[in-house]
């Protein structure tokens, strides 16, 4: 998790005042745990991956998702190059749940960002990480291959 999201009980303000689900309750707002490169990056992938969590916290826990437990997906936007002004403040704050409950505990948790706040389905949410993505690899390989067509031009030669 983000250090901005520390636990409730080191949070200033009304994050710290009270537990989010019951007396000491807990949450959890996995980050960029999307499958690896070795996985495609199809629907039944991602389904796999949203399969196994909620199941094991619930077994190990003895507990229920979204009436025990608060469980979200809230996936950093780090650009290369970029990433601690990005930590700092980044472009938005997306949170993917299903419980209304889990997204205003994460938005009092994250509030203080200087940034837009983000409530989506948890498959929206992972689907808008994978597209910032792919569009930061788009960008970075315009610029590779960019440089390389130069380099190769007199184009180059007269930009020096």
């Amino acid at each position: 998790m983000r250090r901005h999201a520390a636990a409730p009980e080191r949070q200033p303000g009304p994050a710290r005042d009270r537990a989010p689900h019951g007396a000491g309750g807990h949450g959890a707002a996995c980050e960029e745990r999307l499958p690896s490169r070795r996985h495609s990056l199809d629907g039944a992938a991602r389904a796999r991956w949203r399969a196994w969590s909620k199941p094991i916290l619930e077994r190990r826990s003895g507990k229920q998702a979204w009436r025990d437990f608060g469980l979200a997906f809230q996936p950093e936007f780090l650009r290369e190059g970029s990433s601690i002004r990005d930590y700092d403040q980044p472009p938005f704050t997306v949170v993917g749940t299903p419980s209304e409950r889990d997204a205003k505990i994460l938005r009092e948790l994250f509030g203080h960002l200087p940034c837009e706040f983000v409530h989506t389905q948890t498959g929206t949410a992972e689907m808008l990480k994978y597209a910032c993505n792919s569009f930061h690899a788009l960008k970075v390989t315009y610029a590779e291959r960019d440089r390389a067509a130069r380099q190769s031009s007199s184009a180059w030669t007269h930009a020096k």
